[in-house]
């Protein structure tokens, strides 16, 4: 009998190491209560599911833009975004040519990844910075076209690349 019990107490002991021995913390963790969403997200398969339950999609768009004043030419990049419920954040870069420059006013439109009925130009806002000049460039919300605009001051009329950051709420 005795060589029985050694025998299965050994691995117990050897095995001791690999598990989590019960402490206060452990104690207070299995202590919280759980409402049936929490307990509802552990059981989702992977990721993705937990993606799709808390409403959040990532994806990439290449953007229509629009030459409103000032340009004349202008060229879209792949561009991500990311929404979570009814808000969205995109952030990319675009190319644009001014027609003028020194202290002209330019204006272009970007197309959203996901639509919006717009109706107030506050309900989209964001920043964006020309690569060359370091100048700053602002958005907001085209109510008409359910757009986002921008709006800078050129000062050349070489390529500019132009990096952004936007968000919006989905009406």
């Amino acid at each position: 009998m005795a060589a029985i019990i050694r025998r299965r107490l050994l691995p117990l002991a050897k095995a001791a190491g690999l598990y989590q021995p019960l402490d206060a913390d452990l104690t207070a963790i299995a202590a919280l209560a759980t409402t049936s969403f929490g307990r509802s997200l552990l059981t989702l398969a992977d990721a993705a599911a937990a993606r799709s339950a808390l409403d959040i999609v990532t994806g990439t768009y290449t953007p229509t833009l629009t030459n409103v004043s000032n340009l004349s030419a202008s060229t879209a990049f792949v561009t991500g975004y990311l929404r979570v419920n009814d808000m969205v954040v995109v952030a990319g870069k675009f190319q644009a040519d001014a027609v003028a420059a020194a202290s002209t006013s330019t204006q272009m439109g970007m197309s959203l990844p996901i639509a919006s009925a717009l109706t107030a130009a506050e309900q989209l806002g964001g920043t964006a910075l020309q690569a060359s000049g370091r100048q700053p460039i602002e958005l907001n919300g085209d109510a008409t076209n359910d757009r986002a605009n921008f709006f800078w001051v050129s000062q050349s009329t070489a390529n500019e690349n132009i990096s952004f950051i936007f968000m919006y709420r989905i009406i």
